[in-house]
């Protein structure tokens, strides 16, 4: 509750990615914000709300990836893997992945970058690079234009946020990992649309 009252008073407009909850929906339609767009919504939240905008023809996206999406095509591959989970990575879905891929074989000669957020946990961050030191695996943190980088990878591995829009639009191969069950619905729903796979982290442990 004192999250969005804090983003009602700073923005006149917020963009989620998904509610099936309904405190959060009841939330929500109380605040001040002029318009809420959720580009997909597997619940039924506020449907008789007008400022409340629901579903992908909704969904604003940067008009920059039109370009990325030619240059993806065209672009030499500098890494087969680009795993990306948010700014915060709250759900240490970074944590997961190199546990996973400590036991790939093939790791050292597979070319994998991880693009660390402005907002991750300082004493998360230092325990990864001591795994990532380990494994010998790039990183890069907080980039300028993650497109550039995104575009010159195979596949990228993300989570449940935004940016999943974002990779289907360039055309990008996407593995989607999920941490809860309403996560996992709404990827199932970019999956069934050919933009990508879907998978819960405790399958992948």
């Amino acid at each position: 509750r004192k999250y969005f009252s804090v983003l009602s008073k700073k923005f006149n407009l917020l963009i989620l990615d998904s509610i099936n909850n309904e405190s959060v929906s009841d939330i929500i339609n109380k605040k001040n914000f002029k318009k809420i767009i959720i580009p997909y919504e597997v619940g039924n939240t506020a449907k008789d709300n007008k400022n409340i905008l629901v579903g992908l023809k909704y969904l604003t996206l940067n008009k920059n990836l039109f370009l990325f999406k030619n240059r993806y095509k065209n672009k030499t591959r500098s890494f087969n893997i680009v795993v990306c989970v948010g700014g915060s990575d709250p759900y240490f879905l970074n944590r997961y992945f190199l546990k996973l891929i400590s036991h790939y074989k093939k790791r050292k000669v597979t070319k994998i970058l991880i693009i660390f957020g402005p907002l991750i946990n300082k004493k998360e961050k230092k325990m990864l690079m001591n795994d990532i030191k380990k494994l010998n695996i790039s990183y890069i943190e907080n980039p300028k234009n993650i497109y550039n980088i995104i575009c010159r990878s195979s596949v990228v591995i993300t989570s449940t946020g935004i940016i999943k829009y974002e990779l289907a639009k360039i055309g990008m191969p996407t593995v989607m990992i999920t941490h809860n069950i309403q996560s996992l619905k709404n990827n199932q729903g970019f999956a069934k649309k050919n933009t990508g796979i879907t998978c819960t982290w405790f399958v992948i442990i």
